[in-house]
């Protein structure tokens, strides 16, 4: 199984910018997946580089250390899953990881009320909790779908692909997601959805 592709991940950090940061939670929920789907050497592994001392998880960290991490831990998981997929479960682990927070508590369980249009329509406001870069926007095109559009955002289509799919599962919908990139930080994601069977 190839390698993440690294060209690409070096163009996303050229277009980051000193500014440009998100909250520690995100790194160390990107290391506990490694240390659960892998090992706890390939955490290490993927640590070591960066920042050996780990995260703390309210503090902000560059979203260029951030891709290091990202691109490490999906070279990792490849191996059991593929590239895209181990992409998927990585931005699936961010949810996981801004859920557990003040915001995401809110956002997930009073602000949405299972509506997933209204999930949708949140994510800017979400993200804008979490990290200092990028705008976000939702512009509804069915009672069952919509467009998402991420400029300004460095996450590789199938990492914001599992955002959304993770996202959708959390309030009890099953998704489906088709990614269209114009460059390295603007992504156009065609969402649709629909009630998970109880």
């Amino acid at each position: 199984m190839p390698p993440s592709d690294k060209t690409d991940m070096e163009q996303r950090i050229a277009a980051t910018g000193p500014a440009d940061k998100l909250r520690g939670y995100f790194f160390q929920r990107i290391i506990e997946l490694v240390k659960q789907r892998i090992s706890a050497d390939a955490a290490k592994r993927i640590l070591a580089p960066l920042r050996p001392g780990g995260y703390a998880a309210l503090k902000n960290y560059p979203v260029a250390e951030y891709l290091r991490l990202l691109y490490a831990a999906v070279d990792e998981l490849a191996p059991r899953m593929g590239v895209q997929a181990a992409f998927r479960a990585c931005g699936a682990a961010s949810v996981d990881a801004f859920a557990t927070s003040a915001a995401g508590r809110v956002l997930f369980g009073v602000v949405t009320f299972g509506n997933p249009a209204r999930l949708a329509s949140q994510v800017g406001l979400a993200y804008a909790t979490s990290v200092s870069y990028g705008k976000r926007e939702f512009h509804q095109t069915s009672p069952s779908g919509g467009t998402l559009r991420y400029r300004g955002d460095y996450g590789p289509p199938a990492y914001l692909e599992g955002v959304i799919l993770r996202a959708l599962e959390a309030i009890g919908y099953r998704g489906n997601v088709k990614s269209f990139e114009t460059s390295v930080s603007a992504v156009d994601l065609e969402v649709r959805w629909e009630p998970m069977k109880k």
